[in-house]
């Protein structure tokens, strides 16, 4: 719901929306998990209790992922990364890959297995894949990717045999074989340019591609502003296209009408 409120607030451009998903988001960063990065399944009058499945790490990371590409925030970027990482720790098979719904060394744990079938609920492997290879892009830090890809391998059997019973599991397979765009806007979030630039791909279909925003004083080497107005850095692959400030531009380069 959280990953639904707030890609729903870029899309419709409805604040409201977005600040349900905060919200609900601080509840469970603040409630829901403990000092060591343990997240819990429920709460009831006052108490957490039920050490967390994979499916709550998986969803939660998305729902940050999605808060992060609508606000900008790090804080939600930061909050995501420390969701992923744990969850890697407790339920990643470092022996043949994909994650166990249950974590290790968790009490009273059913006999660990692994889940990818997406019925009514996609299943958190599927999850997890798409949104590590989006963190492999707003972060750079390859392992997510390394780890997206055996995800793919382990379950391409069962994919190929079924492959309308792991439709989510198959946008993490688009994603991967691309195009996928990695577009940094540089610029103030509230300069109409900006907003031009914003409002350009939050109302286009573009399910592979990862969004990040940066201030000019922090955007680091290489990245400015062109001639004082926002400007989109576009990659695709280990390409990046010329940079450029104009929207019509930024929308022919991903391949827009």
């Amino acid at each position: 719901m959280i990953a639904a409120l707030a890609k729903a607030s870029s899309v419709f451009n409805e604040p409201r929306y977005l600040q349900a998903a905060v919200k609900a988001a601080g509840f469970m960063l603040e409630k829901m998990k403990d000092e060591n990065g343990t997240l819990y399944h429920r709460y009831a009058k006052g108490e957490r209790a039920i050490e967390g499945f994979l499916d709550d790490y998986a969803f939660l990371m998305w729902g940050l992922v999605e808060i992060y590409e609508t606000n900008f925030e790090e804080t939600y970027l930061q909050a995501a990364i420390e969701v992923t990482n744990t969850m890697i720790s407790r339920f990643w098979d470092k022996k043949d890959g994909g994650f166990y719904f249950t974590a290790k060394g968790a009490e009273n744990a059913m006999p660990r297995r692994k889940q990818v079938y997406d019925g009514a609920l996609p299943s958190a492997n599927s999850v997890a894949l798409l949104n590590m290879l989006r963190l492999a892009l707003l972060t750079g830090d390859t392992k997510y990717g390394e780890l997206a890809n055996q995800i793919i391998k382990v379950f391409s059997e069962d994919v190929k045999r079924a492959p309308a019973a792991h439709t989510f599991m198959l946008l993490g397979v688009t994603f991967t074989v691309g195009p996928a765009y990695n577009i940094i806007l540089v610029g103030d979030p509230n300069e109409d340019s900006m907003q031009n630039m914003l409002n350009a791909l939050n109302t286009s279909y573009l399910p592979n591609m990862a969004v990040s925003l940066r201030q000019p004083e922090k955007a680091g080497l290489g990245y400015e502003k062109i001639e004082g107005k926002a400007t989109a850095y576009v990659c695709c692959g280990q390409t990046c296209l010329p940079p450029t400030n104009k929207t019509e531009k930024m929308r022919e380069l991903l391949g827009l009408p």
